[in-house]
């Protein structure tokens, strides 16, 4: 695969992608249960900014970026990949109506 083709491939895939900043961090001890508590999490902020119609079966995963540290104060961003781009423009337009 040459350069051109895998950059537009990264390129098309990151098209799903959201990055959330200030969600807490979990205080749980497994990986399982940090991500599954920050799906719940998640889950509550589509509710809050009426995106009720992006459903968590849409979201393929949700990751924690950077390194995990031990300051509450700074919680590290979550990305989240969404199975469809529609997903992704919706969410965000939801968003911006609620935060003007």
């Amino acid at each position: 695969m040459s350069w051109f083709s895998q950059s537009a491939y990264y390129f098309e895939h990151r098209k799903q992608n959201v990055i959330v900043h200030g969600v807490p961090k979990s205080n749980e001890d497994s990986p399982e249960q940090r991500i599954e508590e920050d799906t719940t999490v998640l889950a509550a902020m589509f509710h809050e900014i009426g995106a009720d119609d992006v459903k968590l079966e849409s979201v393929v995963t949700v990751v924690r970026l950077g390194k995990r540290s031990d300051d509450p104060a700074r919680p590290r961003p979550v990305i989240i990949v969404l199975d469809s781009v529609e997903g992704k423009v919706k969410l965000l337009r939801n968003a911006k109506k609620t935060c003007g």
